[in-house]
């Protein structure tokens, strides 16, 4: 493995940090990224909206949120380089899930693929 991947989850979310790495191993090395440290944090509608209140000031819970950094503020000890935080909301991919009759893991990859495409600075129209 060559990316290092913090996680943290809500208790219910039905996938696991194994696949949620594999996820994130996969997206980084399709873009050409080797070494990279990504922070994943998955939260329910209600953090959610907080998050896209206070940050994108739109007062609604949104699917995915990226939050790109240039590097570790503090001394970096570890050597490692990261490149942000990514948010998904548990509900909203469940939601996705239901209404497209995807996996929920297919729709949790698609979100974490296309946060880790934000943090990279690849952005949608």
């Amino acid at each position: 493995m060559t990316h290092q991947v913090f996680i943290k989850l809500k208790n219910d979310f039905p996938v696991s940090d194994a696949e949620l790495i594999e996820i994130i191993d996969t997206a980084l090395s399709k873009r050409g990224k080797k070494g990279k440290f990504v922070e994943l944090w998955v939260v329910g509608k209600k953090r959610m909206r907080t998050l896209n209140r206070e940050f994108m000031h739109k007062d609604c819970p949104t699917d995915v949120l990226s939050f790109p950094l240039e590097s570790i503020p503090a001394e970096n000890k570890l050597n490692l380089e990261l490149i942000g935080t990514i948010v998904v909301c548990n509900d909203i991919i469940s939601s996705y899930a239901k209404e497209s009759g995807n996996s929920f893991i297919d729709e949790t990859s698609k979100l974490v693929s296309h946060g880790v495409d934000h943090l990279l600075g690849i952005h949608h129209k």
